[in-house]
């Protein structure tokens, strides 16, 4: 067992690395094997630990590319499991990732909760929570206006004929909440299919791998691991900057305001609770600039002040009511 202090930094590291787990699927395994040694972490939990800082010293950046194409009419999921990957409890590891085109969406790796008696027991639970998560997508891209089909790819052909059987059949030690799969397919909301479990990029989530097979998983999935530091990335002193800017901004406006300040000439019809009328002041009489790390915004025609980062800032029209 470690002691309190480094205790301490292993719980602050792995919960770090939980953060960052699901944008970089290439160590989401790793990390969710060391965040179930949180509780009571051990020195050889400090060595995994390290093994994977020093992999991230290696592979810093993992690019997710997301290439213009045609309105995708599926969301796609693929599904893998690990039948007793883990010694101590012979519990399965379940993995996932959901697509819409080429675009990843959405990436898990999750530890399973019942004790699978058999490789077609647990992906099938994988398959089941795999389900789960693609219609969540498509209910989401529903209340978004789009009405998409869903498809699941899956390895194994056990669980695949599970799913499209109707009943137990003679399959045994089976939790019959996993046949919910087979009414979601009568239903026709998810068409199950199979893969090659050499092509299936949801292996990466389930299981250490080689480098070589984890870059042929990563490309599927439009990923690339690149080194140094992102162009857009801002560096700590033009953050330290912006903070200060802000502040100056705010102490002006805020005078402003105390002296009859016009609250950025929204009109007095606004509400003062809108986020317009309370962030008005900081930025700039309402969107005409807009700051960022060592960078200043730039407008857009359709009234957006945009940089050359992530960052956009929305300005809507004033309105009278």
């Amino acid at each position: 067992m470690l002691g309190p202090e480094d205790a301490r930094l292993y719980r602050g590291v792995a919960a770090r690395l939980n953060y960052i787990a699901p944008d970089r699927p290439d160590i989401a395994y790793a990390v969710k094997e060391s965040a179930r040694g949180m509780s009571a972490p051990k020195a050889s939990a400090m060595r995994r630990l390290r093994k994977i800082g020093k992999y991230l010293i290696g592979s810093p950046r993992l690019v997710s590319k997301f290439v213009w194409q045609d309105m995708p009419t599926k969301v796609t999921s693929f599904t893998d499991s690990d039948w007793a990957g883990c010694v101590k409890t012979a519990r399965s590891t379940s993995g996932g990732a959901i697509c819409m085109g080429e675009h990843v969406l959405k990436a898990y790796c999750r530890q399973q909760k019942v004790v699978a008696l058999s490789s077609a027991e647990a992906e099938l639970y994988a398959m089941v929570a795999a389900s789960a998560e693609t219609l969540a997508m498509a209910a989401y891209a529903k209340d978004l206006g789009l009405s998409l089909e869903c498809e699941l790819f899956c390895d194994s052909s056990a669980a695949l004929g599970i799913a499209q059987r109707a009943g137990i059949g003679k399959v045994r030690h089976l939790r019959t909440q996993g046949l919910w799969v087979q009414e979601v397919r009568v239903g026709g909301r998810i068409q199950y299919r199979k893969v090659l479990g050499s092509k299936n990029p949801a292996d990466l989530m389930t299981k250490h791998m080689t480098a070589e097979l984890s870059k042929q998983h990563l490309t599927t999935l439009s990923m690339k691991i690149e080194g140094g530091r992102a162009e857009s990335a801002p560096t700590l002193d033009s953050v330290e900057s912006f903070v200060q800017g802000w502040y100056e901004d705010m102490r002006v406006d805020g005078q402003e305001e105390i002296h009859g300040g016009d609250r950025g000439n929204l009109g007095s019809n606004e509400c003062d609770s809108t986020p317009e009328c309370r962030f008005a002041p900081y930025l700039k009489k309402a969107g005409a600039e807009a700051r960022r790390p060592g960078a200043r915004g730039q407008r857009s025609p359709r009234g957006e002040v945009s940089m050359d980062t992530s960052w956009t800032v929305s300005r809507r029209p004033s309105t009278a009511r």
